[in-house]
């Protein structure tokens, strides 16, 4: 064989002519490529890094030698010798040489855009997009290889967020392998234009991917307050066209395509007028509250373009949505709404905005907005797209991991100088600037106003959805679970429809007509109990005995009703779901014993329609013992307790302020309806997700109702009933003070005394002891405290000022939070007009130096997060006699 061929063997490669006579071994032409040389040896690697350097320099050694052995140019390169590089490599092309490959780092990039102009953020070739002009301007400052300039695919380029046609973003990352040189950020932005910017890069871990890592994202929306104002009276529908024509843009719905048609346009005359409107304060509360309700988890299927109710991608969870205080710019009163949660598509933030400002325009009632959840398939217009920006993504999960291993977090707020003054240059200017030319929200309510039709019949004083505000199906083919909507006829439950209506029983007259009362007198699902068979339950699981009842819990097959299908004489089901069967303990199922089943199902009624109470499903009845049974909803975050002892640590000021005004909502909402519950403690404070509810409706009742019940739960219990006065809605009061303290601990109250003290509590309670007040709580926060836990009931607030102060505190967090951020004015301070003492205009100070000053505390319950159904285990077990 020749020397050429001998020295073409790279090493680790086998030779199959060695010791043999196989004619290959004399052959003087066996070259690299021929069948003489076979796979090399299976060798086994630590690490992938370490074969894929192996890899490189194995390749990189057997084209030099083919070079060589076929005299081309080329440089010769001593890959054993090369630096290792904990990344992937870049080839770079210099003419018709290669050079080296250099060395390419997984990054954040974080970027900035104004989006007047671009199709969006997103990869579309034909159209001009953010994402386009930021990879051609990598690449053109060299971060990106002429090898791979022809798609961003090859660099594993990957946006947090995409952007809409006009959309901008202060903040937003994209994840890709890029070269790293000098002055990065000043070359990229040289070539980029002066309304997109980068910001810089956080070098993160190989599979860093900027979508999948998010957890959540803020977005803003700006919108000239005049848009609350009263809308002017309805006037008849505007005969359609054939073509759908939209102010300023084409619907891209078409789950409803209205066409809107003859829109006037607004005059200077009337845009003067409309200027010059300054929103009341009673009009901000109302739309405050309004926003207020979008936030937790929900199916946001009435707000998803082209989505239907079963489509899991609808289910979404907000955090906050606030809404900031008025600020006049060219004569304009303006509000901005910043919105924070999961990633939100297809126009669900414009379509949110739009139903507020319908609301607040009709006069229509809050409570609408919880029914937009349900499967009732509703036309909801989109705001205009003028006022939106995505404000930055949020990569909580990945910092704090980031932080632990010593890496840099994906973070903005080193740059919040630089991305404050690009909102003021070049999004916020734009959006003030083309509203005052265009009139854009203005044309967009005239187009409202004059194509109100029954379709927006929702919109009412009752906050009641019409059956003729609901999509048919032919209108929206996908909205419901059956295959052929044309053949079917879909209502809302009117439940003398149900043929089966008087054929069923619960074998007790009283509660059968408790049941009928509630479905003949319904005007929303959420307002009836059902009559279900305990054949409907699966997996009943026997969980504990408390001191009033045994605690189940079971699968409900088919779930609640929705919608009632006339072709089938059948109602069309939500799907399975876990729930929660309350048997309360009794003698006999006759007499004064069903009564209490009737009267805190009428309860739990009363209060239904509030999101802060846990809802009533319907009753059942146990075939063994024939007992009657309370089907409730199951509450899968735990009780309040479990709750904060699993986040405690990581909650600040404003999410235990928000945490403690759902609580205090759901309590005035029945101190409204005039009655008390009569034991609110921690047990009876249950986690949907993030959102607590209040539950055990049982022992609750109007005012006049005696207090007959030995059991008390003497930690939350007011004295004056611990020595045998009967309960007030004051007795409440008191209960919401100990868990005003609980928050501020994370402990269970009085959890430091010893066993033999906690006998006699009752006797210290009424002595006035009291939990002793956590360090470094704020002295306003201390003072409503104690005035909820005072001895005398009559020193006591009642609910009302109890929320108003809770919102006004929440709303000084924020408002205070935005001012130092902006540090343009040391003395700027937050007017608030609670009542504190030394705490004046500065109360958000108080609470935000607060959490810089606290901090973490372990909490004396080492517990860690169980699961939920553990949380049904301990119900009533808190429960102490009274013993007078």
């Amino acid at each position: 064989m020749s020397n050429q061929s001998q020295n073409s063997t790279p090493p680790g490669h086998k030779r199959t002519n060695e010791g043999n006579n196989s004619p290959q071994s004399s052959n003087p032409e066996s070259t690299l490529d021929s069948k003489t040389i076979t796979r090399p040896a299976k060798k086994r690697f630590t690490t992938a890094r370490d074969r894929r350097q192996h890899l490189n320099r194995r390749y990189a050694k057997v084209a030099e030698e083919w070079r060589e052995r076929n005299n081309e140019p080329g440089e010769s390169v001593d890959r054993d010798n090369e630096p290792a590089c904990d990344e992937d490599t870049e080839q770079v092309d210099k003419g018709d040489a290669k050079e080296p490959r250099k060395p390419k780092r997984k990054v954040a990039a974080l970027v900035g855009f104004c989006g007047t102009g671009y199709q969006g953020m997103q990869i579309n070739p034909n159209a001009k997009t953010i994402e386009g002009d930021l990879f051609k301007a990598f690449v053109a400052a060299g971060a990106v290889s002429k090898d791979n300039s022809d798609d961003p695919k090859k660099v594993s380029l990957m946006r947090a967020a995409r952007t809409d046609k006009g959309v901008h973003a202060a903040a937003n990352v994209i994840s890709l392998k890029m070269i790293d040189i000098p002055d990065l950020v000043q070359k990229i932005n040289e070539n980029l234009p002066d309304q997109l910017r980068m910001w810089g890069f956080v070098r993160v871990i190989r599979s860093f991917h900027a979508k999948t890592l998010c957890d959540s994202r803020i977005y803003e929306y700006l919108i000239p307050s005049y848009v609350f104002q009263p809308a002017p009276p309805k006037t008849s529908p505007t005969p359609h066209a054939a073509e759908p024509t939209l102010v300023n843009e084409q619907s891209q719905d078409n789950s409803f395509r209205k066409p809107w048609v003859n829109i006037p346009v607004a005059t200077p005359e009337e845009m003067v007028e409309k200027r010059t409107y300054r929103i009341p304060a009673d009009t901000l509360y109302v739309v405050r509250q309004g926003f207020r309700e979008y936030e937790g988890t929900h199916n946001f299927h009435n707000f998803t373009s082209g989505r239907t109710y079963h489509e899991r991608s609808c289910d979404r969870y907000i955090v906050k949505f606030e809404v900031s205080s008025p600020k006049m710019i060219n004569d304009t009163e303006w509000l901005k709404l910043k919105v924070h949660g999961q990633s939100f598509m297809l126009h669900q933030i414009r379509k949110m905005v739009a139903l507020i400002v319908m609301v607040v325009r009709s006069d229509t009632p809050l409570s609408l907005i919880a029914k937009t959840f349900n499967i009732e398939k509703i036309n909801i217009p989109r705001a205009p797209s003028l006022g939106l920006l995505l404000e930055q993504p949020i990569f909580k999960s990945y910092n704090r991991k980031a932080e632990a291993g010593g890496r840099e977090t994906v973070d903005f707020a080193k740059y919040s100088q630089e991305i404050e003054k690009f909102k003021e240059d070049f999004i916020y200017s734009k959006i003030y600037e083309e509203e005052f030319a265009e009139n854009v929200f203005q044309n967009w309510l005239n187009a409202m106003d004059v194509h109100f039709d029954d379709s927006y019949s929702y919109l009412n004083p009752e906050g009641i959805i019409p059956e003729k505000a609901i999509a048919k199906p032919g209108e929206n083919r996908n909205a419901y679970p059956q295959e052929d909507h044309d053949d079917h006829n879909y209502q809302r439950p009117t439940y003398r429809q149900q043929p089966e209506f008087t054929k069923w029983t619960s074998g007790n007259k009283l509660i059968d007509d408790l049941i009928k009362e509630t479905q003949l007198n319904a005007q929303d699902k959420t307002e009836y109990i059902e009559w279900i068979p305990y054949k409907q339950f699966t997996g009943v699981n026997y969980l504990t005995m408390g001191s009033f009842a045994k605690i189940y819990t079971a699968i409900w097959k088919g779930g609640l009703r929705q919608l009632w299908d006339e072709k089938t004489q059948q109602f069309v089901r939500h799907g399975d779901r876990k729930v929660v069967l309350k048997e309360v303990l009794m003698e006999s199922n006759k007499g004064s014993d069903i009564k209490a089943y009737i009267e805190e199902m009428r309860l739990n009624l009363v209060c239904r329609h509030s999101h802060n109470i846990l809802p009533l499903y319907g009753i059942t009845q146990n075939p063994q013992s024939k007992s009657y049974m309370l089907v409730i909803q199951y509450a899968s975050g735990g009780d309040f307790s479990r709750y904060l002892s699993t986040h405690f640590s990581s909650l600040t000021w404003e999410p235990k302020l928000l945490m403690l005004t759902e609580i205090a909502r759901g309590l005035k909402v029945m101190h409204s309806a005039g009655l008390i519950h009569r034991g609110l403690h921690a047990s009876n404070i249950v986690y949907r997700g993030n959102d607590p509810t209040i539950a055990d409706l049982g022992i609750c009742g109007p005012l006049n109702k005696a207090h007959d019940s030995k059991y008390v739960c003497v930690p939350y219990t007011a004295p004056e009933v611990l020595g045998g006065a009967e309960y007030t809605q004051k007795s409440d009061i008191f209960s919401l003070g100990i868990l005003m303290w609980q928050i501020t601990s994370g402990d269970k109250p009085y959890s430091d005394m010893q066993s033999s003290e906690k006998v006699n509590l009752a006797n210290y309670v009424k002595r006035g002891l009291r939990p002793s007040v956590v360090p470094n709580t704020p002295e306003c926060y201390v003072k409503l405290m104690k005035k909820c836990w005072d001895d005398e009931p009559d020193n006591r607030p009642d609910i009302e000022e109890v929320v108003e102060t809770l919102h006004e505190w929440v709303s000084a967090i924020k408002n205070e939070r935005e001012n130092r951020k902006r540090k343009n004015d040391e003395n700027i301070r937050l007017k608030s007009a609670i009542d504190c003492a030394n705490v004046g205009s500065a109360v958000g100070g108080i609470f935000l130096d607060a959490d810089e000053v606290t901090k973490t505390r372990v909490c004396t319950d080492k517990s860690k997060s169980v699961a939920s159904d553990e949380m049904y285990k301990s119900y009533d077990l808190s429960v102490l006699t009274l013993n007078g």
